[in-house]
């Protein structure tokens, strides 16, 4: 997954495992990370959930034919990053067996790249 959404050759077999770990890992963290960001705001403004926050979106390559992007909420009161969602127009399963899986999971996005803006 690494390898496709960096639009990288696909490592050898020996790594992806050691890949396979470390996405374990950084997922883990990343999770923690944000919950204690918007654990952190929620504490700040008294257990109210309706907070500030800041929404920006963008694209791996500018222009219309860029096929991954990301978007963030973003704390006002604290600058942290409390959420975030990836957005990709390829499936690697669709490539390889294109009836391998569910047709509902092809895309997570289907418009341009502009649409984020």
């Amino acid at each position: 997954v690494f390898s496709a959404v960096m639009n990288i050759a696909p490592p050898n077999s020996r790594i992806e495992k050691y890949n396979k770990k470390l996405l374990t890992a950084v997922t883990e963290v990343s999770e923690c990370s944000l919950r204690q960001a918007a654990d952190e705001v929620r504490s700040l403004n008294d257990d109210c959930r309706d907070i500030a926050a800041a929404f920006d979106g963008t694209w791996q390559k500018r222009g219309f034919t860029s096929v991954n992007g990301v978007m963030t909420a973003t704390s006002f009161d604290t600058g942290k990053v409390m959420d975030f969602e990836c957005f990709s127009k390829y499936c690697n399963k669709c490539v390889r067996k294109p009836l391998s899986h569910d047709k509902t999971l092809l895309k997570q996005h289907k418009n341009s790249a502009t649409c984020l803006s």
